[in-house]
């Protein structure tokens, strides 16, 4: 129960960490909306609970299919990033 503790802890803070620019953009959604009224505070907390909800969504589809790749594969998942900046790079480099 212990582990399980930590460990949510620790997910909290780096969640928070990771989010702090998306409290800066959120704070410039709510001025807008008081000053001019555009966006609604509505469509604010609406976007940003659609947002992460579909964050946790597509982080629980990935996990799932953790469960279904060996062990031994998933260090390859490193090697998605450096293959998506090669295609980028070389679509750059075709126009």
């Amino acid at each position: 129960m212990l582990d399980l503790l930590g460990t949510a802890t620790v997910a909290t803070v780096v969640f928070a960490a990771t989010n702090i620019d998306d409290i800066v953009i959120l704070t410039v959604f709510f001025v807008a909306a008081r000053t001019t009224g555009r966006p609604r505070v509505g469509q604010i907390v609406t976007g940003q609970y659609l947002g992460i909800g579909a964050l946790v969504l597509a982080s629980a589809v990935v996990a799932a299919g953790l469960l279904v790749v060996p062990d031994e594969w998933t260090g390859l998942l490193g090697l998605l990033p450096i293959a998506l900046g090669v295609v980028g790079h070389l679509l750059d480099l075709a126009r």
